[in-house]
């Protein structure tokens, strides 16, 4: 599946990324390690939809998954705070 959207956060440690074409298909990956979190997000299957983009706040506290019913949906990032 194409990527539509990747973004790093402000250390460079974490790559989040998503694809608009498939369902739920967001994902979190640690640089450093090489490794994917597999139990991110942690949602319900089917709350996500169709992720069109990602962002992470400034300092990565928070991160935004915006999807096709144009709803946001909003994580906090407890390491980061």
């Amino acid at each position: 599946t194409s990527v539509s959207d990747l973004t790093f956060n402000h250390t460079g440690e974490l790559l989040c990324y998503c694809s608009k074409w498939k369902k739920n298909a967001v994902k979190m990956a640690h640089i450093p390690s090489y490794t994917v979190y597999q139990n991110w997000p942690g949602v319900a299957p089917g709350v996500m939809k169709y992720p069109f983009s990602v962002g992470f706040s400034g300092r990565s506290g928070y991160l935004a998954c915006g999807n096709d019913e144009g709803k946001c949906h909003l994580f906090e990032l407890a390491h980061f705070k």
